[in-house]
């Protein structure tokens, strides 16, 4: 990982996330992830929890891409390592739901340079330029490539707002 771009990270943890998800579910199961997720009523979910506990699978790719698991918590007050933990997998669930977990259409177009929100101010992202963008799931940037930032821009239908 020493030579990796920072920015594939949440990208590498999806790709893994879904290898994993693959392998578990049957070919009828995988389908019908995809076709589930593509309704209104998965818009806040993913029915990979449906068939298994897609919480494990992610812990899984975590560890299989970072080396590590998911740094919990810290009772003394300082929980940087897990916000950052935390920013990083709601990303790559953002990546894989609105990819390859998602029977719709991909975002085809590079989203401009700009800070993108949800109405909730929920989601926020920022492009950066044509080949950098940053995500803030729970306010912790997050860097990200832009075919996955345009993903976010379109499932969660941010809004530009400069």
């Amino acid at each position: 990982m020493g030579s990796t771009p920072v920015q594939d990270l949440p990208g590498r943890l999806a790709a893994e996330f879904v290898r994993l998800v693959r392998a578990e579910l049957t070919a009828a199961e995988f389908a019908e992830v995809r076709r589930r997720n593509a309704t209104p009523a998965y818009a806040n979910a993913c029915a990979t929890h449906d068939f298994r506990d897609a919480n494990m699978l992610m812990h899984e790719a975590f560890v299989n891409v970072l080396g590590y698991a998911p740094r919990p918590w810290d009772e003394s007050g300082s929980d940087a390592a897990h916000a950052d933990d935390n920013a990083l997998w709601n990303a790559a669930w953002e990546i894989a739901r609105g990819g390859d977990l998602t029977d719709a259409p991909d975002a085809h177009v590079s989203p401009q340079p700009g800070v993108y929100v949800s109405p909730d101010m929920h989601y926020v992202l920022r492009i950066i330029d044509t080949s950098r963008a940053e995500y803030y799931p729970l306010g912790q940037p997050t860097p990200l490539d832009i075919a996955d930032a345009a993903r976010i821009i379109a499932r969660r239908s941010l809004q530009r707002t400069t």
